[in-house]
């Protein structure tokens, strides 16, 4: 079975909460839906800009997708792998490049 990536381009607010911590509020955010291959829910992707940087911190993890390219990893509390950012896409995924997106299995995602 295939794997490809779709990309959407809602003008809606999305903002990411943890209990009553607000880390990230945009009006063009990029969702990511993987089709086919592996499972994963639609991801949310911001522009750093949109994200509160100094509540998150940077981990030693990296991860190579062959779909989308090499990720760099980013903690929140006790969670390490909360953040992810792909530093280097692969052409199908340019959408992506530097964008930061929170894990929804961790995170309240609220689009208004």
């Amino acid at each position: 079975m295939d794997h490809y990536l779709e990309f959407e381009y809602p003008s809606d607010q999305i903002e990411v909460w943890h209990e009553d911590i607000l880390l990230a509020s945009s009006s063009s955010a990029v969702l990511l839906k993987e089709i086919g291959g592996l499972v994963y829910p639609p991801t949310f992707y911001f522009e750093p800009a949109d994200v509160s940087m100094d509540l998150i911190y940077k981990n030693q993890d990296f991860f190579f997708c062959y779909i989308k390219g090499e990720s760099s990893f980013w903690s929140f509390y006790e969670s390490d792998l909360a953040f992810w950012t792909y530093l280097e896409t692969v052409e199908k995924a340019k959408p992506l490049d530097g964008k930061i997106a929170f894990s929804p299995k961790i995170f309240k995602i609220i689009r208004k």
